[in-house]
């Protein structure tokens, strides 16, 4: 890098590809899908998070109806 030359930013990838291979573009072979092991973690991450919230919604569902009927019966 000369002395004129800013440094490249890194907050978008054309800017790392360039940095890393003094390319302007992302090489060819780039490719931006994750890998089966990063899309397994972000498959739990989202299961895990669904089911919770999934099953919260039904607990306060579920005592939702147990106390209108209780409501009901006692007038």
């Amino acid at each position: 890098m000369s002395a004129d030359e800013k440094p490249s930013s890194v907050d978008r990838i054309e800017d790392i590809a360039q940095t890393e291979t003094g390319q302007t573009t992302p090489p060819d072979d780039y490719d931006e899908e994750f890998t089966p092991e990063e899309q397994k973690r972000i498959i739990r991450r989202i299961d895990l998070r669904l089911v919770t919230m999934t099953g919260l919604a039904y607990c306060i569902s579920l005592m939702d109806r147990t106390n209108l009927s209780a409501a009901a019966i006692a007038g």
